[in-house]
């Protein structure tokens, strides 16, 4: 160490030209992400002891530290892992809206026409132009359904794709953290103890870059390397090692891809269900919250329709006379055994068969199932709800609008395990089946009318009318003649193995319905009073071209709740569906805008303390130019009392 004041001046000349360096080195790099602003440490060289007094020995470099806070940059990886998160789910919500909500492209004005055009087939049962407008309403609402889905599909696709490319760039981004990991903790080790700081920036940089990927957390190592944890403590990076995610099919559904996660050559876990923050947690949110229930919602809606229809066109007549059920059904429906899906670590030998229950599809919902077998029980588990059904090996369970029969052959082990997602292809599988006009059954099967002479007069002397009688399912052997009795109380209609009272003082204008008379399949309404031994024949609806009862029946159809256990109607439950969608997708942009603005707040704290300002470091180095001036300038003074003493020494 010099001393006196050659010395002093050196040790200043030194110290301020590194500080220069240092501001230079801001400047320089101003606009570089990542880059925190550094600061020379500067402290006094240790004096020299004399009987005057201790004497100042100049200045030396203890450090050059950067401008950095540990808890800003934490917030900032927080708050950008929530901005990317919730604007990436705004971002696919929104699609999803747009689609449902399109006036021109959305279920809604295709439900609409269809159900209109049904209304003019009843309004002319036989006109052939009606019939047709029918079949063609039919087709667009099927081809609304399958757009739509169609469309859900892509996303689902593009999910696939972002999932590939997330995952290629989080794996990147692991690998070069932890080769700085290397570098740094070499750095610390090389004996000067000092940090290398633009090797500590570029990893937070990078970090950071992660954290719009996917949430993550950090903790730093005595070695000065940085540990990152993602989802529920996955560790992503440790030290100088990288784990690895990977995209892989789920072991139930081979169709869904999944996010696993492996670390120093072991086995692969999936983490889907972990992963929250990023880009890639907010693609996940919004398939779990948005896509699948409305796939499945538009499934359920496309399944409820057809099965009701179907039944409804079932009990009816066509144009030729036919039975409704003699008929194709009106339209076609996906099979829910193609959305049953066997673990794949399944080591027995047991299948099941499952199909959408008519009698019970109100209570059909969008919600998917888990079938588990253990201790010699099956359960199946709402995977919304979490509610659970006991279900005994080879008996058929009746429920959710579902028969799954697992009475099919082969043995369960414990452990074994399907997935039921009934309705996923719904809006994908509908078809309309009927191409011939003639083939629409407009017409009820039967007809009640009041007895007649063999040349068709009216032989009924009472004022006893019955209507022309609805049909609600299968119905028994026709004709039947009902006669009235008035002689007892209270009186009574019989015949053909029937009999039910009917009194005009209290019943006039009721309707009967199976349970009333005991005739299967048929209600109707009877008014007036009939007088003793009137009689009313129920038989087929031969020659019935013209009538409308069944059109009307499928019509109303429209407006009938036919879903949710009886509570809403098809519209209802699109509507619902639409509504559902929109409000996540403004609570999304609403909280996308928010996340942004405390990301700009987390961001402007950050930057306060270790960005780069021009303005301070115009004044740095200024300040350092006068100091490093003055410093020579003692050097230059400290040259002349040299020169003087030599020349006094006569040197």
């Amino acid at each position: 160490m010099a001393s006196g004041i050659l010395g002093t001046a050196s040790s200043a000349l030194l110290s301020f030209q590194r500080a220069l360096a240092t501001t230079g080195h801001n400047i320089a790099n101003v606009n570089t992400d990542g880059f925190s602003r550094q600061r020379v440490d500067l402290s006094t060289q240790t004096p020299n002891s004399s009987g005057a007094g201790f004497i100042g020995n100049g200045v030396q470099i203890d450090g050059v530290q950067r401008s950095y806070d540990d808890f800003l940059e934490r917030e900032l990886r927080s708050s950008i892992g929530a901005r990317d998160s919730s604007r990436t789910y705004a971002e696919f919500a929104s699609v999803v809206d747009n689609l449902l909500a399109d006036p021109n492209s959305g279920l809604s004005p295709a439900l609409q026409n269809f159900f209109d055009s049904i209304q003019q087939v009843a309004d002319d049962p036989t006109a052939i132009p009606a019939r047709e407008l029918m079949l063609s309403e039919a087709e667009s609402l099927v081809a609304s359904f399958r757009h739509i889905d169609g469309e859900l599909d892509g996303l689902r696709e593009r999910i696939g794709i972002e999932f590939r490319n997330q995952v290629a760039e989080i794996n990147d981004l692991a690998d070069s953290i932890a080769s700085l990991n290397e570098d740094i903790a070499l750095a610390f080790g090389s004996g000067t103890g000092q940090p290398p700081n633009d090797l500590l920036d570029q990893r937070d940089q990078l970090v950071l870059k992660l954290s719009e990927k996917i949430g993550v957390t950090t903790l730093e190592q005595s070695d000065h390397t940085l540990n990152v944890y993602i989802g529920n403590g996955q560790p992503l990076v440790v030290g100088q090692k990288a784990g690895s995610l990977s995209v892989q099919r789920n072991s139930l559904d081979s169709q869904q891809l999944d996010i696993g996660f492996s670390f120093g050559g072991g086995g692969s876990s999936l983490i889907t269900d972990k992963i929250s923050g990023g880009s890639l947690g907010g693609i996940i949110e919004f398939r779990k919250q948005v896509l699948d229930p409305s796939q499945n919602r538009l499934g359920q809606i496309a399944v409820s329709l057809a099965e009701t229809f179907n039944a409804q066109h079932r009990i009816g007549q066509d144009l030729d006379g036919n039975p409704g059920s003699s008929l194709p059904d009106f339209f076609a429906v996906t099979d829910p055994n193609d959305q049953v899906f066997s673990n794949l670590t399944n080591a027995g030998s047991s299948s099941l068969d499952v199909a959408f229950d008519t009698a019970t599809i109100d209570q059909l919902t969008a919600d998917e199932f888990r079938l588990s077998y253990n201790g010699g029980t099956w359960t199946l588990e709402n995977l919304t709800s979490g509610a659970t059904d006991t279900i005994t090996p080879g008996t058929t369970f009746t429920g959710h609008g579902l028969n799954i029969d697992l009475s099919v052959t082969g043995t369960a082990v414990d452990g074994d395990s399907y997935l039921l997602r009934p309705t996923r292809q719904g809006g994908n599988g509908i078809a309309a089946n009927i191409t011939n006009p003639r083939e629409i059954a407009a017409a009820a099967p039967v007809r009640i009318d009041g007895q007649t002479s063999g040349t068709g007069i009216p032989t009924n002397t009472g004022s006893g009318e019955f209507s022309s009688g609805t049909v609600t399912g299968s119905l028994p052997a026709l004709p039947i003649t009902l006669t009235y009795d008035d002689t007892t109380i209270p009186p009574f209609f019989s015949g053909g193995g029937y009999s039910f009272d009917y009194d005009p003082t209290s019943q006039s204008g009721d309707t009967f319905t199976a349970a009333d008379t005991g005739i299967s399949g048929l209600e109707f309404t009877i008014s007036g009073t009939p007088a003793n031994t009137d009689q009313f024949v129920i038989s087929a609806n031969s020659g019935g071209g013209g009538d409308n009862r069944n059109a009307l029946a499928l019509a109303g159809l429209q407006t009938d709740r036919t879903m949710n256990n009886a509570s809403a109607s098809f519209q209802d439950s699109y509507g619902q569906m639409i509504a559902d969608v929109g409000v996540k997708t403004r609570r999304a942009q609403t909280l996308a805008t928010t996340q942004s603005n405390l990301a700009n707040q987390a961001q402007a704290r950050h930057d306060a303390v270790s960005a780069v300002n021009l303005d301070e470091e115009a004044a740095e180095l200024l300040r350092w130019q006068q100091a490093y001036q003055a410093a020579a300038q003692v050097v230059t003074i400290s040259d002349t009392i040299f020169q003087t003493l030599l020349q006094a020494t006569g040197r």
